[in-house]
């Protein structure tokens, strides 16, 4: 579990080999939906999945100038049901939009559960990872509260101290 006990997620992933299978747990005393979509989607509450598909980051090869180098915002819809999403940081992902990942979001008293399906073919392209078991992963929450009138923005971390440094997952 990460973060304090009135802000904090945990969190389960597991893959088939060729999907990867996130499900996030996040407790928050204030949801936070504006209406943000695509690009702003994470001035918002919701939960940031960062994959590297090829497990390939280094110093000269880190997001968000590698092709195998993801970030996906999630945010939680306002009733049970899809979840909003943008994929951010791919240097040939042009669209914003990957409508191979299904994210589904449940709303409850202290906050919302995501559960996320990310098919890795469509991450890899026509790319082979040296050890196609293998990829670089992390996942944080933005967290957004109202606080004397405006929006007071945090980020809960799971792994490294910078989020987008593929290095440090």
């Amino acid at each position: 579990q990460v973060g304090s006990a009135k802000d904090s997620f945990a969190f389960k992933v597991m893959h088939s080999g060729d999907t990867l299978f996130v499900a996030a747990q996040v407790i928050d005393d204030h949801l936070v939906r504006q209406n943000s979509v695509g690009g702003s989607l994470w001035r918002d509450d919701g939960v940031e999945i960062w994959i590297d598909s090829l497990n390939d980051a280094d110093y000269f090869s880190n997001l968000p100038n590698n092709p195998g180098c993801y970030q996906f915002n999630i945010a939680p819809a306002l009733k049970d049901g899809p979840a909003d999403q943008v994929v951010y940081r791919n240097p040939t992902w042009n669209d914003r939009s990957m409508p191979e990942v299904i994210a589904q979001s449940h709303i409850q008293p202290n906050g919302y559960t995501l559960e996320v399906k990310i098919p890795l073919s469509a991450l890899r392209g026509s790319a082979v990872p040296k050890n196609p078991e293998l990829i670089g992963f992390n996942i944080s929450v933005c967290d957004s509260d109202p606080v004397n009138g405006s929006n007071e923005w945090r980020h809960l971390l799971w792994q490294g101290t910078h989020e987008w440094d593929a290095e440090e997952w």
